[in-house]
């Protein structure tokens, strides 16, 4: 979520695009069973989930980013 709320302050919305497009790796050592990685229809919906979780978590960086950078931009052209 870090990462989509920096790539979005430097980059706008095509950085969290760009990061949510990206799938993840599949890390053998952070599945709760490894051994259940070697039948294929695991291992995807495993890929799956993890997609759209990584999607999720860039949405909602983004978000953040994107509603601090709108609070920013107002408060310094507040006009009176």
């Amino acid at each position: 979520m870090l990462g989509s709320i920096g790539a979005t302050l430097l980059l706008g919305i095509p950085g969290t695009v760009l990061i949510a497009a990206i799938p993840p790796k599949v890390n053998p050592k952070e599945v709760p069973n490894p051994t259940l990685l070697s039948d294929q229809y695991y291992y995807n919906g495993y890929r799956h989930q993890a997609h759209k979780r990584k999607v999720g978590k860039a949405a909602i960086g983004g978000g953040i980013a994107l509603a601090a950078f709108v609070a920013i931009l107002a408060s310094t052209t507040s006009t009176q």
